[in-house]
């Protein structure tokens, strides 16, 4: 009190000392006194209460808790006399023993005398009862029962009390009571057989139907009694609970089943519409049902029943298991159509349980069939259209093929097309109508299958007319009306991709899936681009009649004559008489091909240098001749059909101006065919690896050789063995057959490279037909996939028949033999005396032109098999997200610089001499060499990329200066480096100089220098260190460019980042990632593919120096 009194004047002394401080504050001192006055006395006011409150509320809780006092201690009075009660209990227990028993017995004897008249009519009340069924009075019969019943179960209850129960007793008394089990079996039996035939009974009278249900109620409410008694004492009647309502349900129900199933009066062998007719009945079936239901069942059934609810649940229940086990059975053609139009439409709408009688009693109704039954039936069905698509369709083909083989002419009237077309779209279209009928979600998945079977046909289609041409021109007699089955095929394939366009209109909305209108896409594409390709054959023919006259252009005997162009004009307007039966969408795309097809073979002519013009004279008149083929092939064309576009022959016309042009126009003439046309301005360019050199030397591709032609380029190796021996030798156009052909030899070892000819040629065979079969035999004669997947390494093995072969003994050592067959070597007088050629030394071998033109053989074998393999997509091509943005290389120059080879191991020294050491056999030579040079690769990432880099090398333009197009030109890009780069988010400048590049490795050490050194470690004169960083194989660095040109040579380089692979396990520590050698152009290149924003073409130009001109500065700043 003394802190609060405290806190309460030093709260006013402030208070007082804060109002002071405000000036005119001193004249309200009085009128501050008062209100803290009355607020004093309000407080003092407030606090007395509250005291007085608490006082009450403190005199209240004491009176409270004397009054607890006094009846806990009554409670407790009361509590300690029923304990003394209690304990009195047993004697008193005892003591009542007698007077128990007596009432016991009082008890039975009460019953039987309640009972007795029962208990000795049994017999006449069994019988009675059963006339009373006899003569449908149930009521009385139910009567009766319940008072058999009653007396047995009073009497079986009275044992049951008893605390030792006799068995015997409960027996004897059942077998007494054994009838009336009986007659409630034969009540149940009848009341089975009235609610079987409810609907029927309920029409005439209904009141044997209230009977029946008032009995039920009676014993559903005696169940209920039973169960509660039993619950209670233990006790439960026999043959309770009857659940005759339950019995009931289960009677209705079944009878529900068998009106159903009563409905079929067809089976499928006796009317193909059974179905049809069956569903109809069933429809009627139970909309009159459940009108009788509705109007007549509903007063005599209970209201609790809800008889309209359960009978519409029953029939929905039982239709739902019988159309279940309908298709289970299984369903034929428009069956599929008729059931799934009828459980989603009919089943619901106003003809049935969608009536306006029952729409209260269904609108929360389920589906009749569970999805998963639905789901299956319209697989079924789709797959049933399917195969009706592939059946119809292959028999179509194949009729059609048949009658392209059948060399019968065409009618003349109508073959420009055939009834194909129209017939597939007319069946597509009536698919669609009844598809219709089931929904609209249905209709459109019969849609897009129905377009995927057409492209399908397309397919098959595609393969059947590429036979049809094959056939034909393997040999042309065999058919002899390809003409005019062709112009059938080309129109066909126009008219089937006219009616898509129709049918897309028709069905297709903007609701429609995607993926519906992406196939109607690629069903145009197919049969527009079937149309090309068999328009390609119609002219095909045309050329192969034509292309010997295309050949005579431009020879020696040109100058002098017309022959050559007015041939092929005549043949070209004799085609074209016939190509009159083209649509006319398809006789211009012909024409305009046809003029593409000329000029192209015309252009190839005039640059394929099979003639030279000496004199400016020659190059006139030959530039007029020139002018007037072009326009005499061009007026031809026009008058087929109206040009549109540019005229191709222009470019023909163009280059006679620099033809004809005297030395002072030809830079102008020159510069105008830079300015139209950009290609034909830059260098030629390389070729692949091995024939880069040639390409720099004007050389063309390595030949390719067969083992049945003369072998054109001899070989004389001016080599001998250390016995003298020299090594074999070959002439030039030597025949390899005559001189392998095994003369009366044993089959020993000695004579086994008698058989190279056969054994080369037998094992390339087995290797090439499992490349086109796409299996490999094993030594078990399995069949391994070749295709599976990249199995380049399996193939790999079989060519060198490595101990990983699959099948060594089959595909054999083929190299081994081709080796020994090109080398012309001698024949062996046994396992001894051998005398390889130069091709059979790895050492030596690549002195031999043969070698390459071998290697050439094996790795189109290679090439063969990965054209099986399918293009890169784009997919796998592209790095989203990442961008090439620009490639630069330093200036590129070659030259040749000298290298001294020590041979001193070749040639035989005195022991002093090798001691000493001081004796040196060196060989001076020309190597092909670069200068140092660095290139930067600009990337763009959006955001933390683990990347892999690749850059290739290779040619742009032939031998000729023609540039080579990039389908053809892949096999000669060689792959100059590869290496892994963590791109970052925006700009990367990727800056890799050429001692870095990963597959080229520099000189290594000579084995003299290794020697020294090893017998300098074992003398303790130096210490041997290996150096792990000298790589144990790889393309010698100075190999990394081509020679080039003096004035320039033009190449490309190609680069691609893509996203880092981690190597398979076992693929080697030299694999930088997974993706395949040579990627991508390992495989077949697809031009709409092949362009991504991850990879880049660049030209480079690559020149060639002197040593003397690299080392001076001359060479840094030519340009």
């Amino acid at each position: 009190m003394r802190e609060l009194e405290a806190t309460a004047k030093a709260s006013a002394t402030a208070h007082v000392i804060n109002m002071f401080q405000r000036p005119g504050q001193l004249e309200k001192v009085d009128q501050y006194k008062r209100r803290l006055t009355r607020k004093k006395n309000s407080v003092e006011a407030l606090l007395k209460s509250a005291m007085q409150q608490q006082l009450d509320g403190v005199r209240t809780g004491l009176n409270q808790l004397h009054c607890c006092l006094e009846d806990a201690k009554e409670i407790d009075a009361s509590v300690k006399k029923m304990f003394g009660l209690f304990s009195e209990v047993p004697d008193l227990c005892n003591r009542l023993n007698q007077v128990r028993d007596e009432n016991m017995r009082h008890s039975q004897y009460v019953t039987a005398r309640e009972n007795l008249k029962h208990i000795f009519t049994v017999p006449e009340s069994v019988e009675k009862t059963k006339q009373w069924i006899n003569e449908g009075k149930l009521l009385h019969t139910h009567q009766c029962l319940r008072d058999l019943e009653n007396s047995r179960d009073d009497l079986l209850y009275e044992l049951h009390k008893l605390p030792n129960q006799s068995p015997h007793d409960k027996s004897m008394l059942k077998a007494y009571f054994a009838d009336v089990e009986v007659l409630s079996n034969l009540l149940e039996k009848q009341l089975r057989l009235i609610l079987s035939r409810t609907l029927n009974t309920v029409r005439k009278e209904p009141t044997v139907i209230v009977t029946a249900l008032r009995i039920i109620e009676r014993e559903e409410r005696t169940d209920q009694e039973a169960l509660k008694q039993g619950r209670q004492t233990g006790f439960l009647p026999p043959g309770r609970p009857k659940r005759w309502k339950d019995m009931a349900f289960e009677v209705l129900e079944k009878s529900v089943a068998t009106r159903i199933e009563g409905t079929q009066v067809e089976e499928r062998e006796d009317n193909k519409h059974w179905l049809i007719r069956y569903l109809e009945l069933i429809r009627q079936l139970i909309l009159e049902d459940l009108r009788v239901v509705k109007t007549l069942c509903v007063p005599c059934f209970p209201p609790r029943y809800d008889i309209i609810d359960k009978y519409i649940q029953m029939y929905h229940s039982c239709l739902s298991r019988h159309l279940q086990e309908v298709i289970q059975n299984g369903l034929e053609g428009n069956e599929y159509v008729t059931t799934l139009s009828w459980v989603l439409k009919t089943y619901n709408n106003s003809d049935l349980l969608g009536h306006p009688d029952l729409i209260e009693y269904t609108k929360n109704l389920g589906p009749l069939l569970p999805q998963a039954v639905m789901d299956r039936l319209e697989n079924d069905y789709l797959k049933n259209i399917e195969k009706n698509y592939v059946e119809w369709m292959r028999n179509t083909l194949n009729s059609e093929e048949q009658e392209w083989r059948s060399n019968v002419e065409p009618n003349s009237d109508n073959y420009s097309r055939t009834a194909a077309p129209i017939i597939i779209f007319q069946m597509i279209d009536q698919n669609l109508q009844v598809s219709k009928t089931i929904s609209n979600d249905m209709t459109c998945k019969v849609l897009n299958l129905s377009i995927v079977q057409v492209i399908n046909y397309g397919e098959s289609y595609r393969k059947a007319v590429t036979e049809f041409k094959n056939k034909y021109f393997e040999d042309r007699k065999q058919v002899p009306y390809f003409t005019q089955y062709m112009i059938m095929i080309v129109n066909n394939c126009l008219q089937l991709a006219d009616l898509a366009t129709q049918l897309e209109k028709q069905y297709w909305t903007t609701s429609s899936p995607q993926t519906l209108k992406e196939n109607f896409g690629r069903l145009r594409t197919t049969f527009i681009q079937l149309r090309n390709d068999a328009g390609d054959y119609l002219l095909e023919e045309l050329f192969v009649d034509s292309d010997k006259h295309f050949d005579e252009l431009f020879t020696a005997r040109w100058l002098g004559t017309s022959l050559p162009v007015d041939t092929i004009c005549a043949t070209l307007d004799d085609y074209f008489q016939d190509y009159n039966r083209l649509s006319e969408s398809n006789y211009k795309f012909i024409v305009h091909q046809a003029r593409s097809s000329v000029s192209k073979r015309y252009l190839t002519a005039l640059l394929s240098k099979k003639v030279s013009f000496k004199t400016y004279d020659e190059c006139v008149q030959a530039a007029g001749k020139i002018v007037k083929e072009a326009q005499q092939l061009g007026k031809l064309l026009d008058t087929l059909c109206s040009l549109e576009g540019d005229d191709p022959f222009e470019t023909v016309i163009l280059l006679t101006e620099v033809l004809k042009s005297d030395d002072d126009m030809l830079s102008f003439e020159l510069h105008r065919v830079v300015e139209k046309y950009p290609d034909i301005t830059e260098d030629h360019l390389l070729r692949l690896l091995s024939l880069r050199e040639r390409l720099s030397n004007d050389f063309g591709e390595i030949e390719y050789f067969d083992y049945e032609e003369p072998f054109r380029t001899g070989y004389y190796s001016s080599l001998r063995y250390s016995n003298g021996l020299e090594f074999p030798n070959r002439p030039n156009y030597a025949r390899l057959s005559e001189n392998f052909i095994n003369y009366d030899q044993s089959w020993t070892y000695k004579s086994r490279y008698g058989y190279s000819y056969t054994r080369v040629r037998d094992f390339e065979r087995r290797l090439r037909d499992s490349i086109d079969a796409g299996y490999v035999f094993t030594r078990k004669s399995e069949l391994v996939d070749l295709y599976s997947s990249d199995q380049i390494n399996l193939l790999g093995n079989l060519v060198e028949s490595n101990p990983d072969s699959l099948n060594p003994h089959y595909y054999g050592p083929w190299q081994v033999y081709a080796r020994h067959l090109l080398g012309y070597s001698y024949q062996p007088l046994n396992k001894n005396k051998v005398v390889p050629s130069a091709l059979e030394h790895f050492e030596t071998a690549l002195r031999d032109p043969a070698f390459y033109q071998l290697y050439k053989r094996i790795v189109l074998h290679f090439l063969h098999y990965k054209e099986y393999l399918p293009p890169y997509s784009y997919s796998e091509l592209s790095y989203p997200g990442v961008k090439v943005e620009k490639v630069d290389f330093d200036r590129l120059i070659t030259y040749f610089d000298y290298f001294d080879s020590d041979l001193s191991n070749a040639v035989y020294v005195t022991r002093e001499e090798y001691e000493a050491d001081s004796f040196r056999v060196k060989v001076r030579q020309q190597r092909l060499n670069h200068k140092p040079f660095t290139y930067r690769i600009s990337v763009n990432s959006d955001q933390v990329n683990d990347a892999v880099v690749r850059v290739y090398l290779g040619p742009k333009y032939d031998q000729y200066g023609r540039k080579i197009e990039l389908y053809e030109n892949r096999v000669n890009f060689v792959e100059l480096d590869i290496f892994r780069y963590k791109l970052q988010p925006g700009q990367n400048v990727i800056e890799r100089n050429s001692r870095q590049t990963y597959w080229f490795v520099p000189d290594r050490t000579s084995y003299k220098e290794l020697y020294k050194r090893v017998l300098g470690a074992l003398d303790n004169t130096e210490q041997f260190q290996l150096d792990s960083s000298e790589a144990f194989y790889g393309f010698p660095t100075r190999f990394l460019l081509p020679k080039g040109k003096r004035g320039g040579q033009v190449f490309q380089i190609y680069v691609i980042v893509n996203p880092y692979q981690a190597p398979r396990l076992g693929t080697g520590m030299n694999y930088i990632d997974n993706y395949a050698w040579g990627f991508p152009f390992d495989r077949l290149v697809e031009s709409s593919e092949f362009t991504v924003p991850n990879s880049q073409f660049q030209d480079v130009v690559i020149y060639h120096r002197t040593i003397e001109e690299v080392n001076s500065s001359q060479a840094q700043n030519e340009p």
